[in-house]
């Protein structure tokens, strides 16, 4: 289990220099168990993909010295501040990637792709619950795609972490990096015409899945 160290390192004139450096201060233990079913219904008109289960998250770790130099951390009464990550916590996990076809010719294509992650203990704290609704549409016309994306269209793809420790510190961090987006994209395939082409509507919440294993 690795976080980052905050130390003061000297002065620059009046101003106190701050220097982060990146540790292993402990272990951490991840265990998931996930059920699923990928089946196409009414005809291939829908064709759904979802995933649900459980993920559990073992923290042990403690901090108290920085590991460069072995200055002991205290306040500013002296005291030592020891930080503290032994907790453990069972997380709901949902993903559904479903595309529906719009037309018989099969050119039209609509894209709903969800998850959700239940909050969950990580090395710096509590990391609140992440959730994100992408949809999608896409045309096939002869040998071009065009699709258009809407990434987190409700605006709820937001990293929030607390922790609370014995002594009494409370650290919150929140990094909103504004996920919501559209995207615009034409594709024209080469090669050989003659071979069935196979479409797939893109997900685009795996980048958000995966950094929160």
């Amino acid at each position: 289990m690795q976080g980052y160290v905050k130390s003061v390192d000297g002065k620059i004139g009046d101003q106190n220099v701050l220097r982060y450096i990146r540790t292993n201060f402990g272990d951490k233990q991840e265990m998931s168990a996930m059920l699923g079913i990928q089946k196409s219904l009414f005809k291939q008109y829908l064709t759904l993909n979802f995933n649900a289960g459980v993920q559990h998250n073992i923290n042990n770790g403690t901090l108290a010295q920085d590991p460069t130099t072995g200055d002991t951390f205290v306040d500013k009464e002296e005291k030592p501040l020891i930080y503290r990550n032994n907790i453990k916590s069972t997380s709901l996990v949902i993903t559904s990637n479903n595309t529906i076809r719009l037309d018989k010719k099969k050119t039209w294509f609509l894209g709903v792709n969800y998850f959700y992650v239940d909050k969950q203990q990580i090395e710096l704290g509590m990391l609140k619950n992440l959730m994100s609704l992408d949809l999608s549409i896409k045309k096939n016309w002869n040998e071009w795609t065009f699709a258009v994306n809407l990434n987190d269209v409700l605006r709820t793809n937001v990293v929030e972490i607390e922790d609370y420790q014995a002594n009494g510190n409370y650290n919150y961090i929140k990094n909103d990096m504004y996920r919501r987006s559209v995207n615009v994209s034409i594709t024209y395939n080469f090669g050989n015409q003659k071979v069935k082409k196979v479409r797939d509507i893109e997900s685009a919440s795996d980048a958000i899945k995966n950094r929160t294993r």
